[in-house]
């Protein structure tokens, strides 16, 4: 498989397949998920469309041995599954516990392998982080305040904002003067 994605990026994906099988070299047990990466999920935050396509479906496996189970486990609960069986997640039981559509959080890493570099799909563990309330952030200016202070001084963020605020107001205006009509 040639590498096609971003290497240490994080993607949302569509799950479009899942089997309950074995490795080709080792034979180590493993759920194998077919998904599909519908959207990048940049680091500032931003996200990019990139449709649903199988043409560029990834495999993620996840191994099941002693020394993985607490990994394996672990997946399992970030893809909401509660059972208390590997046998509820073989897709030939009519009552099985099916990922098949569910929309997933995955990160592809770039690995070398036999000489050749190879995208390798993990389920993301990182965890959407809250924001600080008002209450919090004051508790931690009367913690940190004076250090910040010796750091940065008694300046003000109203600089950065305001400079950004006349980057974007004249980036309108260009944008205006560039229009045709």
């Amino acid at each position: 498989m040639s590498v096609f994605y971003a290497d240490g990026a994080a993607y949302r994906c569509t799950v479009t397949n899942q089997v309950l099988t074995k490795s080709k070299e080792k034979g180590t047990p493993c759920l194998l998920l077919t998904v599909v990466p519908n959207v990048f999920l940049a680091a500032n935050g931003d996200e990019e469309d990139l449709g649903l396509n199988e043409q560029f479906c990834r495999l993620i496996y996840i191994y099941i041995t002693e020394k993985t189970i607490d990994y394996a486990l672990e997946d399992l609960a970030r893809l909401g599954f509660s059972g208390n069986k590997f046998s509820q997640l073989n897709p030939d039981n009519d009552d099985h516990h099916s990922f098949v559509g569910d929309v997933v959080e995955c990160y592809c890493k770039h690995e070398t392998y036999e000489g050749e570099t190879r995208e390798r799909w993990r389920l993301s563990s990182r965890q959407r982080a809250e924001a600080l309330d008002d209450k919090q952030l004051s508790e931690l200016d009367v913690l940190f305040g004076k250090q910040m202070k010796s750091r940065f001084g008694n300046g003000s963020s109203t600089k950065r904002r305001a400079k950004q605020q006349n980057a974007t107001a004249a980036a309108a205006q260009a944008d205006d003067d560039d229009a045709p009509f």
